[in-house]
């Protein structure tokens, strides 16, 4: 499956959230956290333009690292029901990993 180059996030808002895996989903949201925030003032609200997709990802149960990926960089996500809908997705999910250990 090939990827097209530098959609970034108006390319994941168009794409379906079941046809976008959830890990790159997580890099997506990664790279838009780790934005310095003079270059990139917005990214709280492109993050949170997001969290529908990545509330649909999650759900197919993605890998503890991707689950960890996306916990970290919902930091610069304003509050909401849908970040803690998402927060909460991820850490069942880092729970379920880790007693599996």
């Amino acid at each position: 499956e090939e990827e097209e180059e530098g959609g970034g996030a108006a390319a994941a808002a168009r794409t379906p959230a079941a046809a976008t895996a959830p890990r790159h989903l997580a890099k997506l949201c990664q790279g838009i956290a780790q934005q310095p925030r003079r270059l990139l003032p917005d990214a709280g609200a492109r993050l949170e333009a997001l969290l529908p997709h990545l509330e649909v990802a999650l759900a197919s149960k993605p890998t503890a690292v991707t689950a960890a990926t996306v916990l970290s960089s919902l930091v610069r996500c304003p509050g909401s029901p849908s970040r803690s809908a998402v927060l909460d997705v991820c850490a069942a999910r880092l729970a379920s990993r880790a007693h599996e250990l």
